[in-house]
Formats: C-alpha cells, structure tokens, sequence
C-alpha cells in the first residue's frame, strides 16, 4: 500500500511547482492519446522513457530562461495598424524608448496598461523585432521571426502546442455539444523532395498573407469592442509537417543492450 502511496503523492507536490499551461498541455496530450486506445500502463511507460533520452541541454536552458512576454507580440499589430504609430503614408513611425508619445513605452502601454514597458522592450530587443536607427526604433516586420532566439521561442512554442490541443479536444465533443471551431488538414503521401522547396516558399507567401489579415481583422475587432463587453483570447495558426523524423534516438535497450550506467545520447537535427 506504501508502495502505491508514495508516487500519488510525489505527482502531487511536482504538479503544484509546475507552470499551469505546462500541466494543461500534459493532461490534454494525454486525453488525445488515451482516445487512440492507448492504456494509462502503456501513457505512463512510454512518458517516462521520452523522458529518459532527454539531452541535458534542453533541462540546464531553463537557467538562461526569460519570462515569456505574450502580449509583447501584439505591439507589432498595434505598430502596423494604429494612427497613432503611422506616419503619412500609413508606414510605423520609428520611436524614441521613453516618451509619452509616438515611444516604445506609449506603445506597452497602448497594448495593456498592465504590461511593464521595460520589459517588453528588452523582450522585443531580444527577439530581434527591432532595429535601430540614430535613437529610435524601428520593426524589423510585422511578422516576428524568434527561430534561434534561444529560451524566448521555447516559452512560444508551448501557446501553438497547447492551442492546437485545445482545439482537437473541442471537436472531439458530440455536435450537439459545442460548435465546431476551425481545423483543416491537407496530406499527401508522395510529394517529391524536390518539390519541398517550390511549396514551402507558396505556403510562406499565401499563409504570411492569410495570417496578417487575420491578425488586422483581429485588431479591427479588438479597437471596436465595448468597455462592458466580454472578451477572449483569440489565436489562428497555421504550420506544415513531413514525416521527415526530427531526431536520431537509439532505442533504450538494443539488441545487444546497453552498458551499465551510461544514457543513450541523443542527436538533434536542425532543419
């Protein structure tokens, strides 16, 4: 019974000192894979052993770790698309750091008054959303591109996951339930290598176009809303996969087995 107690008890305290979306994103993972018909025996093993060929890297990043500035994102919109940051022709205005207006600090402010502008101009240096000129600032573009960013794109990565999940969870209800929300997929199973290149290059044009007009009508909404009126997070992805494995992981035991006390090693590829 002891035996049994013990691990109940370890899940406790370790799920209380864990950040909430992570444990959402747990428990909604394992609710999909339960679904498939696998069993919580066969969860649990496979879990512990992803957990095992874990590099050491991933875990000692978390000391480089900076906090995940989710809102600061949305000052790229609000650059873009309110009169107050354009110029004459509809360009963004390039801003002083501090100022009451037309500054990076109006600019925080503008996107939630809440939002410490000191640390949202160190997260949108970080990420490489600005460049400068004389003093000001100016966007490097309204679409943020965090590849390489280091900890900030692996705090983002976990709003696409957790999103993603939510949303097959949802439509996974009966009809008469809730409302479908928006999922669409397209597979092939012999798309030649050479045509990868031809493809992604009209995804990232079609899909940049499609994401920045949701975006602007987004906003749109979002200037239009009522003091009194509820509202809600609101987020539209799209992403592309190929069956290309991303990592090299030996198996845990070979054939001819593993020596004593050493952990396999894992190789990760970077496309």
């Amino acid at each position: 019974m002891s035996r049994m107690r013990r691990p109940r008890s370890i899940a406790r305290s370790a799920r209380a000192a864990q950040p909430p979306l992570i444990i959402e994103a747990i428990e909604r993972f394992v609710r999909v894979l339960a679904r498939t018909g696998m069993s919580p025996r066969a969860l649990t093993s496979a879990f512990c052993e992803a957990c095992e060929r874990l590099p050491e890297a991933f875990v000692h990043e978390r000391g480089r770790e900076m906090r995940d500035m989710i809102d600061a994102e949305h000052a790229l919109t609000v650059w873009y698309s309110d009169p107050d940051f354009l110029d004459s022709h509809g360009a963004p205005l390039a801003l002083s750091a501090r100022g009451r207006r037309a500054s990076l600090v109006a600019l925080a402010r503008r996107v939630d008054p809440a939002l410490d502008p000191s640390e949202a101009i160190a997260y949108l240096l970080k990420v490489n959303a600005l460049r400068r000129v004389g003093a000001r600032y100016v966007p490097r573009g309204r679409d943020l591109r965090m590849r390489g960013t280091g900890a900030p794109v692996h705090k983002r990565n976990l709003r696409p996951l957790l999103g993603m999940l939510r949303a097959l969870e949802h439509n996974g209800r009966p009809r008469e339930e809730a409302r479908a929300w928006f999922e669409e997929l397209v597979e092939n199973p012999r798309v030649p290598v050479r045509k990868l290149a031809e493809i992604d290059a009209r995804l990232e044009r079609l899909g940049g176009d499609f994401a920045r007009s949701m975006d602007t009508l987004m906003h749109r909404a979002e200037r239009a809303r009522r003091a009194d009126e509820p509202t809600v997070r609101l987020g539209i992805g799209v992403y592309r996969f190929d069956d290309e494995p991303q990592t090299a992981d030996p198996p845990l035991r070979s054939a001819r087995g593993t020596q004593k006390g050493r952990r396999p090693k894992t190789r990760l590829r970077s496309r």
